[in-house]
Parts: C-alpha cells; structure tokens; sequence
C-alpha cells in the first residue's frame, strides 16, 4: 500500500469517525472531543504525507487558489490574536468551532486535495453519509426511550439529560447537518444516478430530519436575537472595525455592546457566546477583514457549485446556514468537505532535487511535534480538570483542590480553571472553619486558603480583563469575607463596579452591587443602584423588590409602597412570591396608614426569585489579615456611566 492510499483511507475514517466521535474526559465532550479528533487525526495525516514527501521521487503537491485565501485568513486571524489578552488568545486557539478549529479545518481540506478522492467524491459523500445515519440512528433511540431513562451517564463522567442530545451536539445541529446532504442525495435521485443507493440515503436522512424536526418544533433552540446580534456587530465595529474583538471573544462583545431592548427579551438573563449568524459572529470577532476574506472564499465556492451542479443545493443549504443561523463545527465540517470536492486543483512538482522534499518534509514533521506538543499538554489539562470536577462532585475537596492545581500547571493561560480553583479554595476554607474549637493551625490554613482564592480570582481578571465573569467572580469572594478582612468592602465594591462597567445593561449585576451597599447600611447609594436596575428592565420584578427595601429603609414609606406595588403587578399570582409581596405589601400600606387601591395589571411571568438583600456573609471565626496585593487591580477602561444620581 503506497503512502498517498494510506492518507486517502486515513481522510475516509475521517469523514466516518468525526460526526459521531465524542471524548468524555474533556469539557463539551461533544464540541471539545470533535476539535482533539480533528488535530490528532491531522497530525497522523501530515506524517503520512511528509513520509510521501521523502520517499516518492516526483513529488507533487496538489494546491488551490481557495486554499492562498484561507491561508490568508488564517494568518490574519493568528495576527490578529496579537491585540488581545493571552486568555482570549488560548481560547481562540482551544475552544470548538473557533480560529484553532477553522485553521484545522483547512489543513484537511489541505490533505484531502494531496489524496485521489476528488476523483471519487460519490465515496466521500457516502462514507458522511453512513456515519450521519447513524448518528441519525442514536438520535431516534433516545427519541423513543421513556423519559425516566434519563440521565444517562457514560463513563461516570457524562451525562445525556434528554432526547436532544446527538452525537453532533443537539438534534438542531444534527438537522442542520443532514439538510445538505439530503439536497445531495435528492439531487441524484432526480437524475436517475445510483437510485437504490440515493433512494436509501434520502429516506434515512428524511427520518432523521423528522424526528428531530418534532422535537425542535416542541422545545425551540435558544439562539441570540437577529436585532441585538447586528447591534453588537455594529458596535465592535465602531470600535475594532478592521479586526474585530478578537476570535473566542463575543461573550466579551455581548457583554459591553448589547442593546438595552435585549432586557425586554425573554432570554435577558442569558449570556451568549455565539451571534445569531455565522457572518455576524465573524464580523464581530474578526472585523471587516476578516469577514471579507471568509466571503471570498463562499463567492469561489459558489462559483465552483454552479458549474457542478451536484454540490449547488447542498451548498446553497450550507450557505444560508451561516448567513441566518449561529456556526457549529460539525456544520463547518461539511462545509470544507464540500469544499474540498468543489474547489480547483493545480498539481505544482517540487523540483527533482532530494534535499528540496526533504526540507519540506522535515518542515512538516517539525510543525507536527509542535502541535502535538501543545495538543497533548491541552488534553492532558483537561482530562485532569474534568477528574477535579468529579472530585467536586463526590465530596473530595482536597483532591478537587489538588487536580486543578495540576490542571492550572499544565494549562495556565485557561481562565475557567482559575475561576474554579478560586471558588474551591473558598469552599474548603469555608469547610475548615465550620469546624468546632478552631486551632491556630486551622486559622492559619483558612487564611491561606481565602489568599489563594483571591489570587486565583484575580488572575482569572488579569488573563481576562476585559471579561465580566472573572470580575464578578473575584467580586462575590470579597463579598464574602467583608467582615473577615480590612478594606474588603471597597475591593468588593470595585470588582462590582468593574463587572457592571464590562455589562452595562445588565440589571442583575447592579442589583448584586447594590446588595453590597445595602448589607453595608448605605441604603442611599442601594436605592440609586436598585433605581438603575429597574430602569435598564423595567419588569424586572426582583429589581423593584429590592429598591422598595432600600426606601423602606431610608423610611420614604410611600415610595416604598409604589416599589412594591410594582413587584405585586409583575410576579405570578401563583408563586410563593407572589404572597410573601402580597404580604408585604399590605403590611407597608397599613403602616402608612391610607388606603391604597388594589392595582393588579396583566400579571407577567418573570423568572426572578424575590429575595431581600442578603446580609454580608462570614466565615465563622476571627477576622484574617491578607496580603495588600489581595486588592483588585482595577482596569481604568472601560468605564460606566450612571444611568441616574
């Protein structure tokens, strides 16, 4: 068997292997576990073919001018990671579906032009095809399984909580995924080509878009608003037009430019990390550059289609996939499949001279251990971080705190580790001093424990500054050992005020920091934060709720009714609280001392709990002293603007 074979059956267990692979020891074992697949199975492919390189005496190499325009995508995008934080820069390079995955995707497509499949797409196309049916075939089990089959656990370590699960991510990715290949199959059954085949291929794929059609018509996704989508392009735009926000980084985006109308959403309380289309999250993250590039490379591939028409409806799917519909990486796998079948090849021979393919082939074997150096040290993290998880969620708080103090030494540019190992730490500190008749050992491992979470926290920040996650999570540690440590209130009060300057419409965020100001007896300063939440959502029922308290407490009883007369008109008549505002209400209205009439609007469901600011939390033993670098190290931009004094 030549080498050039071994890279075509190695591109075939490719095409079979990735839809339905899955790799349960690493976060998004869906997602994640493609993306590992993909760069391993590459890895493979370009040993193979540097192999081909040194051993064959006329060495050809099979290039396209769709290929110099991904190239020059990628290298854009690699520059443009220049500008960012060194934790969005890891992201881009990791995370499923972003820059990492898009420059490994044309690497296949790199390998699949070197092979003699393009000559035989029809075996491509089924090879997908078998592994889409049956991964078809796993979505229409679980359909049918009773409901309390469910959780179903895989290795003690993932869990499939419902029927929606596929091996692409989620029935919606699976219909997305059989969608053009059905066009292709549809497309050869009208021309009377292969028919038996086509016939079998059309009818699987119709089952599966019909069961999965069912039950994405019962439980729509949730994707991100058109509108608010354009609104966050258009900003990052004004402010990054040429580059973008940076790849990985629209959950940044989403944060600082999200209109105030997203609050009137009935998914306000979520934070998205995709745009409602591919296109707009390109254009946010990689600018106008970046977006131009990707859109030349659609126009050549649309061209191609046209002169073959056997691709043209799949593409056309494909396409308005990305124009109307949030990106995936399964779905962006079939695009560089079809890709690779449709664009132009020109076969370019490397002189005859041994030293020139030896020199590219020891390029290629160089770049190999590079990339597998990283990827195993990538892997290697997150197999230990997922056993952290699990550590968690037995009980075992010192070996959770152990594994993801390992974790962080193999991948510490990676800001969910930092976040999880801060709130550990916390946890066990929390968990030592819950103990009777305290030593000084104890005390003191306490102490070092609540140090090290802030430090973790902060470093989380400071890998991300721009993120409000990292913020509010050093915010809510401060929060909690104000009573424990000296300056603690203002570093809990500036991490908030950061937070809420990096999400400026979010209400739930200054409702948090107006909690602090509360528990610290400024109700003054509680009620304008309160007054500001309520007005970024004005059915923010737990918004009303807590401003009510802060009038109370600043005795404009009056007022205080108004407020809470608001709560009583936004939350359902049948909660619990409904009654405890009810209750509320009518106690406030007696003490008044005047009758005020029972206005009940059109009740609206909001999904809030109402609960009273909550009093600063301790730890149960001595006040601790930290270290002055516990402080927050606060980024003077960007900055929020009060919505009222």
């Amino acid at each position: 068997m030549t080498l050039k074979k071994l890279l075509s059956y190695l591109i075939l267990a490719i095409l079979f292997i990735f839809p339905l692979f899955s790799f349960p020891w690493v976060r998004s074992f869906v997602y994640s576990g493609k993306n590992i697949f993909l760069w391993l199975s590459l890895l493979v492919g370009f040993l193979i073919w540097a192999a081909s390189l040194v051993t064959e005496k006329k060495t050809k190499i099979a290039v396209s001018p769709i290929d110099g325009i991904l190239v020059l995508f990628s290298i854009f995008g690699l520059f443009s990671l220049l500008f960012v934080s060194s934790g969005v820069r890891t992201r881009a390079l990791t995370q499923p579906g972003a820059l990492g995955t898009l420059i490994g995707f044309l690497f296949f497509s790199f390998l699949f032009s070197q092979t003699e499949l393009r000559k035989s797409p029809k075996k491509a196309i089924s090879v997908l095809t078998i592994s889409s049916s049956l991964s078809i075939l796993v979505s229409v089990i679980l359909f049918l399984l009773p409901a309390s089959s469910y959780p179903i656990k895989i290795a003690n370590l993932v869990i499939i909580n419902s029927s929606r699960w596929s091996t692409l991510g989620s029935i919606f990715e699976l219909s997305l995924f059989a969608l053009p290949l059905l066009a292709y199959w549809v497309f050869r059954l009208v021309k009377g080509k292969e028919s038996i085949k086509a016939a079998v291929f059309t009818v699987v794929l119709l089952i599966g878009l019909g069961v999965s059609g069912y039950q994405i018509f019962k439980t729509k996704p949730v994707l991100l608003d058109y509108s608010s989508s354009w609104a966050i392009g258009a900003e990052a735009f004004k402010q990054k037009p040429l580059i973008g926000v940076g790849s990985a980084n629209f959950n940044t985006a989403f944060s600082l430019y999200r209109p105030i109308e997203f609050n009137q959403s009935e998914n306000w309380a979520l934070r998205f990390d995709q745009s409602g289309s591919f296109l707009l999250h390109l254009w946010t993250e990689m600018g106008v550059l970046g977006l131009g590039l990707w859109l030349v490379v659609l126009y050549f591939s649309w061209k191609q289609a046209k002169k073959d028409k056997k691709y043209l409806y799949s593409l056309l799917a494909i396409i308005a996939f990305q124009i109307f519909l949030p990106g995936n990486i399964s779905l962006l796998f079939l695009y560089f499949v079809f890709l690779a079948l449709l664009k132009p090849i020109k076969q370019i021979s490397l002189p005859d001279w041994v030293w020139v393919s030896r020199t590219v082939g020891a390029i290629v074997f160089v770049f190999v251990v590079v990339v597998g150096y990283f990827l195993t040290r990538f892997i290697s993290g997150e197999v230990t971080f997922i056993n952290s998880l699990k550590a968690v969620s037995e009980g075992k708080g010192t070996e959770a705190y152990q594994l993801q103090a390992k974790a962080i030494g193999i991948n510490r540019y990676l800001v969910d580790y930092r976040i999880s190992r801060s709130q550990t730490d916390f946890a066990l500190a929390n968990a030592v001093s819950a103990q009777q008749d305290l030593t000084d050992e104890d005390k003191q491992q306490v102490s070092l424990l609540i140090q090290e979470s802030i430090n973790e926290a902060k470093s989380a920040a400071a890998l991300e500054p721009r993120n409000v996650y990292p913020w509010e999570n050093l915010a809510q540690i401060y929060r909690q050992i104000i009573n424990l440590a000296e300056g603690a209130d203002q570093w809990t009060i500036s991490a908030y005020q950061q937070a809420v300057a990096l999400d400026p419409v979010n209400p739930e965020l200054r409702v948090a920091l107006g909690g602090v100001y509360y528990g610290l007896g400024n109700y003054v300063q509680a009620g304008r934060i309160f007054e500001n939440a309520v007005q970024l959502k004005t059915d923010f029922a737990n918004g009303w709720y807590n401003w009510a308290w802060a009038l109370k407490q600043q005795n404009q009883l009056f007022d205080a009714v108004q407020a809470m007369q608001q709560v009583v008109s936004l939350v359902d008549p049948s909660s619990a609280d409904y009654e405890k505002a009810l209750a509320e209400f009518e106690e406030w209205r007696n003490e008044l001392g005047e009758a005020v009439k029972d206005q009940q609007a059109q009740q609206q469901e909001a999904p809030a709990q109402l609960t009273e600011p909550e009093a600063i939390p301790a730890l149960d033993q001595e006040p601790i002293e930290l270290s002055p670098d516990a402080a927050p190290e606060i980024e003077p931009e960007p900055q929020s603007t009060p919505l009222s004094d």
